[in-house]
């Protein structure tokens, strides 16, 4: 049960997502998806207790949005740093030029505008290069 909170209080972690989720019908009460269970718990008068206990499907659909939300930023991540590193790779092939015609179509093909992500990379080999 208590993880069950805590996950729900990390899915819906500001004042804004969760008012939008309790008007979305997305947040997840906590008590309509856990049963008593007996447990080894001593009540007040030395009797034993019943526990609260999360049901899988509540934790599924607690779990459900983090993991795909989680999904999600980390192929964003690994989509930029891809784009970055093959943009740093055609900027070395740039300047591994061996004539400076070679080099000014490479330069034409690769930065029409003399701008961009591979220019800046261009510009931060040679400034790094000095």
């Amino acid at each position: 049960t208590q993880f069950a909170m805590l996950m729900n209080a990390a899915l819906h972690s500001s004042n804004s997502t969760m008012s939008q989720a309790a008007r979305s019908g997305a947040y997840h009460e906590i008590y309509d998806g856990v049963v008593e269970q007996p447990g080894s718990r001593e009540g007040g008068n030395g009797a034993l207790g019943t526990l609260l206990v999360a049901t899988g499907e509540l934790l599924e659909r607690i779990r459900q949005p983090l993991h795909q939300d989680l999904r999600q930023r980390w192929q964003e991540t690994l989509a930029k740093r891809i784009t970055r590193q093959n943009e740093v790779r055609v900027a070395r092939l740039i300047l591994e030029a061996e004539s400076h015609l070679e080099f000014a179509g490479r330069l034409i093909a690769a930065c029409p505008t003399r701008g961009g992500p591979i220019f800046d990379c261009i510009m931060a080999l040679l400034r790094d290069s000095t």
